[in-house]
C-alpha cells in the first residue's frame, strides 16, 4: 500500500546512499563498462554526438560520461535497497541505456544539436522505459 510517509523513507534511504562518502561505495569503471559500445555509428559520416554547451560551443558527447551518471545513480539505488553493486550486474544494464541514447542520437538529423539537459532527458527517458524509476529520480 502507498503511503506519503513510505515514499518519504524510500527518497530519504536513495539520498542517504547516494551521499555515503567514496570509501563506502563500490569503485566501478562505467568507462571500462562501456567500452565495446560503438560510439562512431553515423553510418554517413556525419557526427552526430555533438551537443551545444550553454556558451554556445558544439561539444563531441562522451559516452563514459553519461555511464558514470547512470552508475552512480545505479549504485546509490542499489546500496539502498541493501543488494550488491558490482561491475557484473551493472554492465548489461549500463550497456543498456548508453546504447539506447546512443542509438537515439545517432538517429537524429545531421544538423541536429541537443544540449546536455536534453541528452540526459533521454537517459531518463531510457530508464523509465526500462522501468529504472529509482535510478532516473
Amino acid at each position: 500500500m502507498w503511503t506519503p510517509t513510505s515514499d518519504l523513507v524510500r527518497d530519504l534511504d536513495l539520498k542517504r546512499a547516494a551521499l555515503l562518502p567514496p570509501a563506502d561505495r563500490p569503485v566501478l569503471d562505467a568507462r571500462a563498462l562501456i567500452a565495446e559500445l560503438d560510439t562512431e555509428r553515423a553510418a554517413d559520416g556525419t557526427d552526430r554526438l555533438l551537443f551545444v554547451r550553454e556558451d554556445g560551443q558544439d561539444v563531441r558527447f562522451d559516452p563514459a560520461r553519461l555511464a558514470a551518471l547512470v552508475a552512480e545513480a545505479w549504485t546509490s539505488a542499489r546500496l539502498a535497497d541493501d543488494q550488491a553493486a558490482d561491475a557484473d550486474a551493472l554492465a548489461p544494464f549500463l550497456r543498456r541505456i548508453v546504447g539506447d541514447v546512443l542509438d537515439r542520437l545517432v538517429a537524429l538529423p545531421a544538423e541536429a544539436r541537443l544540449s546536455f539537459a536534453e541528452v540526459v532527458a533521454l537517459a531518463e527517458a531510457s530508464l523509465l522505459g526500462m522501468g529504472a524509476v529509482e535510478v532516473a529520480k
